[in-house]
C-alpha cells in the first residue's frame, strides 16, 4: 500500500518499476552496493543509510500517506 502511493505522487504505478523485496536490515548493504535505487524503509536503517551516504531521504510516510499510521 505504502509503495502504491509513493508511485502514485510521483505519476508512476508498479507497472514502471522492478520491485526488490528485502529486509530492512538488508537494504543499506543494497544501497551500498548499487542493487537499490530506492526504497520504503523504517528506522534505525533510515539513519544508519543515510549516515553511510548511499541515499538521501526524499520524504517520509507521514507526507505522502499521512493517515496510514493514525488510529481511530
Amino acid at each position: 500500500m505504502l509503495l502504491n502511493e509513493a508511485l502514485k505522487l510521483g505519476g508512476h504505478t508498479m507497472a514502471d518499476i522492478e520491485p526488490v523485496y528485502l529486509g530492512f536490515p538488508q537494504q543499506p548493504v543494497a544501497f551500498e552496493n548499487k542493487g537499490l535505487d530506492a526504497s520504503i524503509t523504517a528506522e534505525p536503517f533510515i539513519t544508519y543509510i543515510l549516515r553511510q551516504g548511499t541515499a538521501v531521504k526524499l520524504m517520509g510516510v507521514d507526507e505522502y500517506a499521512p493517515r496510514f499510521s493514525r488510529t481511530r
